[in-house]
């Protein structure tokens, strides 16, 4: 997983307090503050809770928070989790610094690995708190920029991470598999991200292989913006399932938005197969595309069943003139479909 700076609400909270310090306090602080070097920055830190930490002044607050986030950004997660709980125990820790912290927290427990339900009760901290402070923000143009931030950067993001979770917890547990897909379904919702994407994909994928090929196709269904890999996913188990149309639909979906090439000859394939007996004129259609994407080849499936369809069942007792030039102007057709980057 990557790690991402979890101040993302706004500036880091360094020259608030400054206005408390005396002036030597102040000289150390301010020189934290500037330092751009992060291993620096956090031996100034520590400098000043060395001297001055174990006043419980409105500085400290600010002092550990900021502790917290420097360690998290330098990878020192042991650290970060000692600072950050110490930041929460101040009473009056503003709700910008609070659900920074809950993430920060959740996303250390998690890759240490030393306390996976703090982890996950961290990013559920991080969900609800997020869900509380939309819920009591005024409606204004400010206030859908707050919503966008919390969603993307906040909610989502503890979401994957309580799916990781449950994902490792019960790799063998359609049950615990399917609450999983359900929250990074959830974590979709809020961000739209590719990443929250494949999450859902591959839970749905795990739940087919566990023999839940419905829950599976339900829970790909509620992607409001399927993938290519959706479409493929989706195809493939409408047709393990018999359900042609579906499969179809699906597989044709698949296939127009595919790179043209010869994987996706087998594609044209499988759509000209499941459409032959239904709508012959369109499968042979399929089946003329799959040829030329096969280079052409005379030996090929696709043109076998192309030739079949066309002079056994479409073409069938027309002159055997009349039939070969329709032939012709079939694959000629499916020439100019595809474009001319195709042999």
């Amino acid at each position: 997983m990557k790690i991402k700076a979890v101040f993302l609400l706004g500036v880091i909270l360094v020259l608030i307090s400054v206005s408390l310090l005396a002036d030597e306090r102040q000289d150390l602080w301010l020189k934290a503050a500037a330092e751009k070097d992060l291993t620096l920055r956090l031996r100034y830190f520590e400098e000043f809770m060395e001297k001055y930490g174990q006043r419980e002044d409105k500085s400290s607050k600010f002092l550990y928070f900021n502790l917290a986030t420097t360690a998290f950004q330098l990878k020192e997660f042991t650290k970060a989790i000692g600072y950050a709980e110490k930041a929460l125990t101040f009473d009056d820790v503003d709700g910008n610094s609070k659900i920074q912290l809950y993430l920060l927290l959740a996303n250390s427990y998690y890759l240490t690995q030393t306390d996976i339900d703090k982890a996950y009760s961290y990013a559920g901290l991080v969900v609800e708190f997020g869900q509380s402070i939309k819920e009591n923000t005024p409606e204004t143009n400010r206030s859908k920029q707050l919503n966008e931030t919390l969603d993307k950067n906040f909610i989502a993001p503890a979401l994957r991470i309580q799916t990781r979770i449950l994902y490792a917890r019960g790799k063998d547990d359609p049950e615990t598999m399917m609450e999983a897909a359900k929250k990074a379904l959830d974590a979709y919702g809020f961000d739209r991200s590719q990443n929250s994407a494949e999450l859902v994909l591959r839970f749905a994928y795990n739940i087919s292989k566990m023999g839940k090929i419905d829950e599976a196709i339900r829970l790909v269904e509620q992607l409001p913006d399927p993938s290519m890999k959706a479409y493929q996913m989706l195809a493939n188990w409408y047709y393990k399932k018999g359900v042609k149309e579906k499969a179809v639909e699906n597989f044709t979906r698949y296939y127009e938005g595919s790179e043209k090439n010869e994987n996706a000859a087998k594609t044209a394939l499988v759509i000209g197969q499941l459409l032959s007996k239904k709508d012959k004129t369109r499968a042979a259609g399929y089946f003329a595309e799959a040829y030329l994407l096969s280079n052409s080849d005379k030996e090929s499936k696709a043109f076998k069943y192309l030739q079949q369809l066309w002079y056994n069942e479409i073409a069938k007792g027309k002159p055997r003139e009349e039939q070969d030039s329709g032939f012709q102007e079939m694959i000629s057709a499916a020439r100019e479909r595809l474009g001319p980057n195709v042999p």
